[in-house]
């Protein structure tokens, strides 16, 4: 089965390609030990599916991001607000099975 989601202590620098300058760059600091937040990249390979697909994204997909999404939740405190750098993903829709959906908003960050 294909990965398609990275924690930022999955990934390394040498992985730009599947992760992403931003998430290949934020996997490495995390393994240097820089402070970084704990969180996770979806591949460039997730988005080329996407594309692929008519933009949608397939359950497979999704059912991984859940999965980080549960892992974040379990390291941050019951206040924290989990934030979410995505513009193709409905924020209501991915905050359904997190246990603060409240939490949960979404951010975009353009160069």
């Amino acid at each position: 089965m294909k990965k398609f989601v990275y924690s930022f202590n999955e990934g390394s620098k040498d992985m730009k390609s599947l992760l992403g300058g931003k998430g290949a760059n934020l996997a490495e600091m995390t393994k240097i030990g820089l402070p970084v937040p704990f969180g996770f990249t979806v591949t460039t390979e997730a988005c080329n599916e996407y594309y692929t697909k008519n933009r949608t994204i397939s359950e497979e997909i999704m059912d991984e991001i859940y999965v980080k999404l549960a892992d974040l939740e379990k390291v941050v405190g019951p206040e924290t607000i989990i934030a979410s750098n995505t513009s193709s993903l409905r924020i209501d829709e991915i905050a359904v099975p997190l246990q603060r959906p409240e939490n949960f908003v979404g951010m975009h960050f353009f160069n």
